[in-house]
């Protein structure tokens, strides 16, 4: 449905909170309990918890989204470019029948040395991939 309206999908990899404006929204609630507990009971807790919710007003939501942007998004596009050129394409393991020396890489791919070269780094040219 998102793709259909012109929209692409990205996952965010496995417990990266750096990635999740959602975790910074939450350390602003529980700064703000921590500032605000004097009783330190469930009920206190869960009042402040409701204040908090409070304090992460939209635009401060709109800004969390804003500082993931202007603070990391460039740099994980780069990586996920980088690592999309270095992944293995295909990788099979045959069980029985085949040895070591029964496997011709006449074939393999062959990769960049040295991913800082200036030739190599043509090869991550920005046409590629977009």
């Amino acid at each position: 449905m998102a793709q259909a309206s012109g929209h692409e999908v990205v996952h965010l990899p496995v417990a990266d909170c750096t990635l999740n404006p959602i975790e910074l929204a939450w350390v602003q609630v529980k700064d703000h309990i921590k500032a605000n507990n004097t009783q330190f009971n469930v009920k206190e807790v869960e009042c402040l918890m409701w204040e908090g919710f409070d304090v992460v007003t939209p635009d401060k939501s709109k800004n969390l989204v804003k500082h993931f942007q202007d603070k990391f998004e460039d740099h994980y596009w780069e990586v996920d470019r980088i690592a999309e050129y270095y992944s293995i394409r295909e990788f099979v393991i045959h069980v029985g029948g085949e040895s070591d020396d029964e496997y011709d890489n006449s074939d393999d791919e062959v990769l960049p040395s040295d991913p800082d070269s200036d030739n190599d780094l043509a090869a991550l040219d920005e046409s590629n991939y977009m």
